[in-house]
């Protein structure tokens, strides 16, 4: 073979590797969309943040601490072992992972990792709405891992190099949440909108308080921390008394009006439905516990309140809104079980074991 052909072959190889390196990136090709790299606002990953905490407060979670605190049962299939304590850490290891995952990550986005990261844009951008939002979502999310787990890894938990962060105790993380809500009150949703504390607004990254501006934005946040500081002083007061007058002080300062709830975005496709209607709607794995139900009609008998709250949670098989037919199922979904006086009797007669009430779609 001549050198002249050696030339020219190297040459097309040369091109054709170069070609190929250029085939596949630029603009909209080489970047994922579902991995926020090279973010320059905080608003994909605020949107991000709140969108997974539907999914950690709707889910398994509030499914097992209801079991626990007999407000709800399992009657079938999963829902009855973990009713009976039949059940493994691997069944809450998503849940567990979702508290700290980030979309730079394997275990999805939305935790501790992103709230980090969001909060750390919104300084390069000088934005303190958002330096507080992220405070109240940290709070949020760290506080009720801790209500949860009890122990958790926290402080050393948001950097995604250290795989073995250090678990702190339950007491400390509270502490640690009600610091970081005292600086989002104090500070940083203090700070006065305009400038650069634009917020969530530019971005058009709200869900939960969709259409507020950056002022109310501010002023709702600040009565939702106050709200969860009330919250975790009350998990702190079994242990210090003196702990209840500081929820009690919150009280006033915090959400005071259904139109400030903290509540979930959800629409009425089937796929836009809370978690937990769309449990219900195809597993129905769960029924009213006895002892909510039980416990709402001796408070109605004695007067305490009316049968509003009652028929608003519950409907009976026959139609019936009389407090006297209604009847929750008792732990693992057990029935016909009667007890000295008739209290949480778990036993119906025919079909008037209750079931959930739903309005317009929603749970």
């Amino acid at each position: 073979m001549s050198p002249t052909r050696h030339f020219f072959l190297a040459l097309a190889a040369i091109v054709a590797a170069s070609g190929c390196n250029g085939f596949l990136t630029g603009p909209g090709i080489d970047k994922d969309p579902n991995n926020p790299n090279g973010l320059k606002r905080p608003g994909p990953l605020y949107t991000g943040i709140q969108s997974l905490q539907s999914v950690q407060f709707e889910g398994q979670l509030a499914r097992n601490a209801l079991m626990y605190a007999q407000q709800i049962a399992g009657v079938s299939r999963q829902q009855i072992g973990y009713d009976r304590g039949n059940s493994s850490p691997a069944d809450l290891d998503t849940y567990f992972n979702a508290v700290y995952g980030s979309a730079r990550i394997s275990t999805g986005g939305g935790g501790l990792l992103d709230i980090r990261k969001m909060q750390q844009l919104a300084r390069r951008v000088n934005d303190s709405l958002y330096i507080g939002l992220g405070k109240v979502y940290e709070a949020l999310v760290m506080g009720t891992a801790a209500d949860i787990w009890g122990d958790v890894p926290y402080r050393e938990a948001a950097d995604s190099n250290n795989l073995t962060p250090h678990f702190d105790g339950q007491l400390q993380i509270y502490q640690d949440v009600l610091a970081q809500l005292d600086s989002a009150i104090t500070i940083y949703l203090a700070a006065p909108s305009g400038g650069t504390n634009l917020g969530p607004p530019q971005d058009n990254a709200e869900v939960i308080y969709a259409g507020r501006d950056a002022d109310g934005l501010r002023q709702v946040y600040t009565r939702v921390a106050h709200s969860l500081r009330a919250r975790f002083y009350m998990h702190l007061a079994e242990v210090d008394p003196a702990n209840y007058a500081l929820a009690l002080a919150e009280v006033p300062l915090g959400i005071a009006s259904p139109a400030d709830d903290m509540l979930w975005f959800h629409d009425l496709t089937a796929t836009g439905q809370s978690v937990w209607w769309q449990f219900m709607a195809t597993r129905g794995d769960i029924a009213p516990g006895a002892a909510l139900v039980e416990i709402l009609k001796r408070r109605i008998v004695q007067g305490l309140e009316d049968d509003a709250r009652l028929n608003f949670y519950f409907a009976t098989g026959s139609g019936s809104t009389d407090p006297a037919d209604f009847y929750g199922f008792r732990p693992g979904g057990a029935v016909d079980l009667v007890t000295s006086g008739g209290i949480y009797n778990g036993t119906a007669p025919g079909a008037n074991y209750a079931g959930f009430t739903f309005i317009d779609g929603f749970a």
